[in-house]
């Protein structure tokens, strides 16, 4: 019986979180002026306040951009592995006894292997090498622009649009969906999910 209305609770909040964030994007689109009609793609700074009004998490200042060995590789003909590597912000360095904490879009974790991150220059020239997927894209790019560095974001918002079904104001809202549910189950830390994303 107690499981029984641990389910029933967990789907109650489901449905509020949804209805929270269903009614967060309908501001948003009627602030905007734009319900009823086909919208122009919105700015940068445009999806930085919708992602703010969604509560959607922005790395501390102090945090650093990194290259990080997602854990992943591939094998060659000759059978070498060549590691994966992804784009995250450092929250908090390693030391001796303690792995780093990175935040890879939405997503704040330890990596559970060994792995030193290496800070690189906020710019599309050194990250075109890295694994992706465009969800995270879509966050990183308004992350840097938080940041003001706008090439880099306009980068990752460019190739976060590529192949896009729905628009960048969808996604978010489908972002802060899964942002809520993935509190409710693992508030602290969450896993990278493989390149293949």
């Amino acid at each position: 019986m107690t499981r029984s209305r641990g389910r029933f609770h967990g789907s109650v909040m489901g449905c509020r979180i949804r209805f929270l964030i269903a009614a967060a994007v309908s501001v948003i689109r009627l602030s905007s002026g734009l319900v009823g009609c086909a919208p122009p793609p919105p700015s940068l700074a445009d999806l930085l306040g919708d992602y703010q009004k969604l509560g959607l998490p922005l790395p501390p200042k102090e945090a650093k951009l990194v290259r990080f060995d997602t854990g992943w590789s591939t094998q060659d003909d000759a059978g070498k592995h060549h590691p994966f590597y992804g784009l995250a912000f450092m929250v908090r360095p390693g030391a001796k006894t303690v792995r780093p904490t990175l935040l890879r879009g939405t997503r704040q974790w330890q990596p559970d292997h060994d792995s030193v991150p290496k800070e690189i220059e906020p710019h599309p020239d050194t990250i075109k090498d890295l694994k992706y997927n465009a969800g995270d894209d879509l966050v990183q790019a308004i992350q840097c622009h938080a940041r003001g560095w706008d090439k880099l974001a306009r980068f990752l918002l460019d190739r976060s649009q590529k192949d896009a079904k729905t628009s960048p104001v969808q996604q978010l809202a489908d972002i802060a969906w899964a942002y809520r549910v993935g509190q409710l189950t693992d508030p602290v830390i969450d896993r990278p999910r493989s390149p293949a994303g």
